[in-house]
């Protein structure tokens, strides 16, 4: 099939959602809507009569188009339609047009480009169709004592917890860290779950102590049969009484026995990985893919800082 290149406003965004929402495999964040939130910029190569489609993230600097991935989307890549293959992939990275110099991007699962650009990134994933006793059984013991003492403080979840509060609790504590603690992404994501909860696939949880305080929250997008754990804020007492085991723990009691997987997008931090393998989550590979078409000498010394 004919592979072309289109602009952001070539896109015929009804057949594009339309391709993305019955691929064989589907992601929120390969959606129309939800592309035009988390990027600046983006174009598109298609497959055909949209048979298959691959956003382009792009930004430009110092005059150089780069490929990039976005915030809130952690892979993209092929969305097919027609049975994948590394073929089909390699096909489409290779007609990206050379107006991009410089890529650094995630693609989904099935994608597997045949290129030494390429590295496996885990993401842990745990299917939800046992009934909840089942899945409770795969806890590690630790998560068990963990859940235990949230319910002996009677620790509350709900489902309508506040955006703000839960964004200004992230930095608050873990975000405090971060260079750029006023980064305008938390608009961007407020911005975005918003959209979600009003297409009817977004849920905010919000753990609450006994004097009715939120201590923990966290950002769930619903699509097709994936539940991805977008995005938490923690305070310090959550931290110290389990509170984000305990939204957890009620998110899968609460989907147990459908045919669901909860998403937990990541990670390759040691320390998250242990928590999210605690509920019997499992690794699941995703790529990273890399080109650079910059001219000598900036090529040499953008591969050098990369090492």
């Amino acid at each position: 099939m004919e592979i072309r290149y289109l602009k952001h406003q070539e896109i015929n965004k009804k057949r594009w959602d339309e391709c993305v929402k019955n691929a064989t495999n589907p992601l929120i964040y390969g959606f129309s809507w939800y592309l035009d939130l988390v990027c600046d910029d983006w174009d598109a190569m298609v497959v055909g009569n949209y048979a298959a489609v691959l956003p382009l993230p792009w930004k430009r600097r110092y005059g150089i188009r780069y490929l990039y991935q976005p915030p809130y989307a952690q892979q993209l890549g092929l969305f097919s339609c027609i049975p994948m293959s590394a073929s089909l992939v390699d096909e489409v990275l290779e007609a990206i047009p050379k107006r991009f110099s410089f890529a650094e991007i995630f693609l989904n699962t099935p994608a597997f480009p045949q290129d030494n650009e390429v590295r496996a990134f885990n993401n842990y994933m745990l299917d939800l169709s046992p009934r909840y006793e089942l899945l409770r059984e795969g806890y590690s013991n630790n998560l068990k004592r963990n859940l235990k003492r949230g319910e002996e403080l009677k620790l509350q979840v709900s489902a309508h917890a506040d955006l703000v509060q839960i964004t200004n609790m992230f930095k608050a504590n873990r975000g405090k860290d971060l260079e750029n603690r006023h980064d305008p992404n938390y608009f961007r994501l407020r911005r975005l779950f918003n959209e979600a909860i009003h297409r009817g696939m977004g849920i905010p949880y919000g753990t609450y102590n006994q004097t009715n305080e939120l201590i923990a929250g966290g950002l769930f997008l619903f699509d097709h049969h994936r539940i991805i754990f977008l995005f938490s804020g923690l305070s310090e007492q959550g931290r110290e009484t389990g509170a984000m085991p305990v939204l957890i723990d009620h998110v899968i009691k609460e989907f147990a026995g459908n045919h669901l997987v909860l998403d937990f997008e990541g990670s390759m931090q040691p320390g998250l990985a242990r928590f999210y393998g605690s509920f019997g989550a499992t690794p699941e590979h995703y790529w990273f893919y890399r080109f650079n078409r910059l001219p000598f000498p900036l090529k040499q010394l953008v591969d050098k800082v990369k090492k």
